[in-house]
């Protein structure tokens, strides 16, 4: 048996949220640069490929308000999340504004995956196989090979 979407995205929102503690707890503004550069690496390819994979199967494939209201709050708090992301590039990492930014977007991300592993992964579960959704964790990888090398 291969690995679902679902399995795929929770290993992935674990070791994000492993590197935004780093990022917080780092020592030196250099460090933290260094590490706030591979979160972005990693963090906008991964919520690409949740738009464009899980989030466009609920949306296209579930009938429904409910699901039409998971998926497009899920799709906001991504939007929510590049902002500050954005925000925090033209920031001055030593900055007092760069960090409150910053732990506002650890916040943000924090309640994403709280909502996202909730609901949307309950409804994912519900309405598509296990064979279906592992085809999304391929779909979901290439979605991010993709972005990464546009």
């Amino acid at each position: 048996m291969q690995e679902t979407i679902l399995n795929k995205l929770r290993q992935e929102h674990r070791e994000l949220d492993a590197l935004l503690q780093e990022i917080e707890l780092a020592k030196t503004s250099k460090l933290r640069e260094e590490l706030f550069t591979r979160y972005k690496e990693e963090m906008i390819p991964h919520m690409e490929g949740e738009e464009i994979t899980l989030y466009a199967k609920l949306r296209d494939e579930v009938p429904g308000e409910y699901t039409l209201r998971i998926v497009e709050g899920n799709n906001q708090e991504h939007h929510q999340m590049k902002e500050l992301i954005q925000k925090l590039n033209f920031l001055n990492v030593e900055s007092k504004e760069w960090f409150e930014t910053f732990l506002e977007l650890k916040h943000l991300c924090s309640m994403h995956v709280e909502h996202e592993e909730g609901k949307l992964f309950a409804e994912a579960k519900e309405d598509f196989s296990p064979d279906e959704l592992e085809q999304f964790a391929c779909d979901f990888e290439e979605a991010k090979h993709h972005h990464m090398s546009s």
